[in-house]
């Protein structure tokens, strides 16, 4: 086993890390279902691959979280007349979750297609045909609204000349016409998935300085700590290999399944434990300073604990996953070498027995 300070440290920043890497991401799904963050997204790359460039709607996440539980009012257009289809409407959860988080490209275009033949479509009618026509129409593509009166729903300029195009360029077949419709959901989808982890990962920052500033995770005075005080230092190092497979079945939790009651406790038992060996509250207690404004006393953080506050954000907003690939190599590299006495021992060793059989001349295999 390879036994180096710098490494040690290392491993126990990097168990830090992972921990409250681990507990942000388990707060953030909390906030961005409450808030439907994935459903905000899918909505703002409809409205940007259907919509022109005023494809915003102001309800950005500000919004959504003084409105808590109650629905925002969306603007009747094109976008919305499309989230209200039948199909659409009900891959929601509820009343509250009313937007669906994910929609299959197929069923997309399956719905784009209904919706850009018309009302007045009854299965006989050449659906291409119905396509072309209502494309020319000025008014519109005849629709039916929620109280089942027809209206005319008109299409933005843009939109509307990427629908045509892709009209000629399937030859009047329907199924050409519906695999272009798929192409280009399947593209604004990975952007939208880039968005998305911009957010996440802003989300994370956040919530990593109030777990920091909180919980005094301090990257600068763990640091010290670690190097400084041998005992705390190889205790955190057990500990770290002690919970490494626990850890590892939370990182290693597919996307599809949500982190349950019985994660948060586990996770947070971790924290409080470590937290106790490094004595983060007798920390704390050492980085206040006290000043005065105007006669009054003030107890505040020294600014070298705001600066270690803010690394500890950045780590943890660079995700779980990557702390936990980080600290595998680490551990693989400890326990792959050699304590320098081992290595000293085993060469005397090696010297020895070479020099006995040079003078005795033994034949050896």
């Amino acid at each position: 086993m390879f036994n180096s300070i710098a490494l040690d440290v290392v491993i126990g920043l990097t168990f830090v890390f992972l921990l409250y890497s681990l507990f942000a991401s388990i707060l953030q799904e909390i906030i961005a279902k409450y808030l439907q963050l994935r459903a905000l997204m899918l909505r703002k790359a409809l409205r940007r691959l259907l919509q022109d460039s005023e494809f915003t709607d102001k309800r950005n996440l500000a919004m959504r979280l003084l409105a808590g539980k109650k629905t925002l009012k969306e603007k009747e257009d094109f976008v919305h007349h499309f989230l209200e289809y039948p199909t659409i409407k009900y891959l929601g959860e509820g009343s509250f979750f009313r937007r669906p988080a994910y929609i299959k490209p197929e069923t997309y275009a399956e719905v784009l297609v209904r919706i850009l033949r018309g009302a007045n479509y009854t299965g006989l009618e050449n659906q291409m045909q119905l396509i072309k026509d209502n494309l020319a129409a000025d008014t519109g593509v005849p629709v039916k609204d929620n109280d089942n009166s027809n209206k005319h729903l008109k299409i933005d300029t843009e939109t509307h000349t990427m629908f045509v195009q892709m009209m000629y360029e399937s030859s009047n077949d329907i199924d050409k016409f519906k695999s272009k419709l798929v192409v280009s959901f399947n593209e604004m989808m990975e952007r939208a998935e880039g968005w998305y982890k911009k957010q996440t990962r802003l989300l994370l920052s956040i919530i990593g300085f109030v777990l920091a500033a909180s919980f005094n995770v301090d990257t600068i005075q763990i640091t010290k700590v670690l190097i400084d005080n041998k005992q705390v230092r190889d205790n955190v190092v057990n500990t770290t290999v002690a919970n490494f497979d626990k850890v590892k079945q939370l990182v290693g939790k597919d996307t599809s399944s949500p982190y349950t009651q019985d994660d948060l406790k586990n996770i947070s038992g971790q924290i409080t434990s470590l937290n106790n060996i490094l004595g983060s509250k007798k920390m704390a207690e050492e980085n206040l300073v006290n000043i005065h404004i105007f006669g009054w006393g003030i107890t505040l953080p020294n600014y070298l604990s705001i600066i270690g506050w803010l690394i500890t954000a950045f780590a943890i907003s660079l995700g779980a996953t990557f702390w936990f690939d980080l600290l595998q190599k680490l551990i693989s590299i400890r326990q792959a070498g050699v304590k320098p006495e081992e290595k000293q021992a085993k060469n005397e060793g090696k010297s020895t027995a070479s020099t006995i059989v040079e003078n005795k001349k033994l034949r050896v295999g």
